[in-house]
């Protein structure tokens, strides 16, 4: 895939203009663009044959992830603007909170500051918030933890592969996910965001 500068048309997305990609990953990436109709937006695409299992997988828990910001729970999601499955390369138009992924260098380094106790609490309430809305799991690691330097909504989640098993292999290669995860291990138990937490925070 060829890379996009800055200004340019991104295809097949109903002529979004990239302003900046924010990450690259084997299933596909996530831009910051501009909407004709949503304005400032985050785009998720899955350019890749293994995004496009991982989004296939994936639907149920996007759908879910939709409406459930729709009818104004769980804050700490992003909401989910669009989901375009129908397209040869499926993507998501996503609100854009501001920010950036905890991922990026530049968080990394202090640009945005950075309080545990804060993080930590903010992290517990929006699990708990998140499996009180049935999801088995949303996904929480480096690269769909959003900085957004707000202090009264500091950390806003990135919709990729909620619920999917895919998400363990394709997102932050593995890294954030319980190594003991198995095609018998029921996730709503295991809990892999409450994993990812701890794992981010030690």
């Amino acid at each position: 895939m060829d890379e996009l500068e800055k200004g340019a048309e991104i295809p097949g997305t109903g002529n979004c203009i990239l302003m900046e990609q924010l990450a690259a990953e084997p299933w596909g990436t996530v831009e910051r663009a501009t909407h004709p109709v949503h304005g400032d937006v985050l785009l998720v695409r899955y350019t890749s044959e293994e995004g496009k299992r991982l989004f296939a997988e994936a639907q149920p828990g996007l759908g879910k992830w939709k409406s459930t910001r729709e009818n104004n729970l769980c804050e700490h999601l992003l909401s989910i603007h669009e989901i375009h499955g129908e397209s040869e390369t499926p993507y998501l138009v996503v609100e854009d909170g501001g920010g950036r992924p905890i991922e990026d260098p530049s968080i990394l380094e202090g640009e945005i500051p950075q309080a545990p106790v804060v993080f930590w609490e903010w992290a517990n309430r929006a699990i708990v918030e998140a499996h009180d809305c049935d999801f088995p799991h949303i996904g929480i690691n480096a690269l769909t933890l959003f900085a957004t330097g707000n202090e009264d909504s500091p950390y806003r989640i990135l919709p990729i592969a909620p619920g999917a098993r895919k998400h363990a292999s394709l997102v932050n290669g593995g890294l954030y996910i319980p190594p003991e995860i198995t095609s018998d291990t029921a996730l709503d138990e295991l809990n892999p965001d409450s994993y990812a937490i701890a794992l981010m925070t030690a």
